[in-house]
């Protein structure tokens, strides 16, 4: 187990037992995912050498690839964990092999992972943690936060101690053919493209899309040049974006996440909503506008260093109400002041 916490002067965390490999299991959505970033970045901090074993998406840990810490990975939707949800199967079953030798396993997800959690830890020599993967309604702590305190009281980090943001960089080759896609479409390396995602993995987090439809409007008056992208979540977005084709805007998509890193590297400014491309978009460093409505940005903001959240107010039933022969109304305070950002 891990020792009493340390102190924030400390130079040093000495926990009794140093972890040389670990296992977490996190088989959430991306947003969750990049969210719990610091928790991974911290353990590596603070036991160096140590190698993580992932049983997670490997699309998500893709993202990970340079890092020194990551080990082995196991898709989330591996049948070996299946038996340990089963009220009867669970005591006699197999490991999976991800989960034989670690120094301790990390179980991220929500409330029923606290039962997964209990069942291995009957299971496996080794401390089995259960970490809740966001707060509970009304908590109002951002969610890193949450999983960090966590940490915090379990004993795996020392009290003070906040692991650095970390930033995801893609990797070269990836890069390389995002400048050369740019190159190959027109886009000028001193005049970047505003990198727009207007979809979300909830229906009631989109913008509403005249609003959307509003802004591109006001980027095609302004000759700035934009990219759509879209993600496997946003069917319903199909007419939208060849609406926007008509505006001269291309539109991305079928990209890996490492891929799609390489195109927010290379853009001048991204814009989205509470999605998990926006929690990308801040871990890349691109200076990013994320629109939030229902939820509560004090929980969900993406975390980086150049994020700017506003919060505007839509009906759920606003949102598909669009038609591209319909003038686009005006755009909202903060949208306007992306021009003004930009000295256009």
């Amino acid at each position: 187990m891990p020792a009493e916490a340390g102190t924030a002067s400390s130079p040093a965390f000495a926990p009794a037992c140093a972890l040389h490999r670990v296992v977490v299991v996190h088989q959430g959505a991306l947003g969750d995912f990049l969210l719990a970033l610091p928790a991974f970045e911290g353990l590596a901090r603070l036991h160096p050498g140590l190698k993580i074993d992932f049983l997670s998406r490997p699309g998500h840990v893709a993202l990970l690839a340079s890092r020194g810490y990551v080990g082995r990975i196991e898709s989330h939707d591996s049948p070996g964990l299946a038996p340990f949800h089963h009220e009867e199967l669970w005591n006699g079953a197999p490991l999976p092999p991800l989960l034989q030798g670690p120094d301790a396993v990390f179980i991220f997800g929500r409330k029923t992972g606290r039962l997964l959690a209990d069942r291995l830890s009957r299971r496996l020599p080794c401390p089995v943690q259960y970490v809740q993967s966001f707060p509970d309604p009304g908590d109002g702590r951002h969610v890193s936060d949450f999983i960090l305190d966590q940490m915090h009281r379990a004993g795996w980090f020392p009290d003070g101690y906040t692991p650095p943001p970390g930033l995801i960089d893609p990797p070269p080759e990836e890069s390389s053919a995002a400048q050369e896609w740019l190159a190959q479409h027109g886009f000028k390396v001193d005049n970047k493209p505003f990198l727009i995602h207007p979809g979300s993995g909830g229906r009631a987090k989109i913008w509403p899309l005249s609003r959307w439809w509003a802004l591109f409007h006001a980027l095609f008056s302004r000759r700035v040049p934009a990219l759509l992208t879209l993600g496997p979540a946003d069917e319903e977005l199909e007419a939208f974006a060849g609406a926007v084709r008509s505006l001269g805007v291309p539109t991305l998509r079928g990209l890996s996440l490492p891929g799609l890193c390489a195109f927010l590297r290379e853009s001048r400014k991204y814009i989205g909503n509470d999605s998990g491309v926006s929690h990308l978009a801040a871990l890349t460093g691109v200076d990013s506008v994320v629109v939030f409505g229902p939820t509560d940005p004090a929980v969900w903001s993406p975390r980086g260093p150049n994020v700017r959240t506003v919060r505007s107010h839509w009906e759920e039933s606003e949102v598909f109400a669009w038609s591209p022969t319909i003038p686009p109304p005006l755009l909202e305070e903060w949208a306007e002041d992306i021009f003004r950002w930009e000295g256009r």
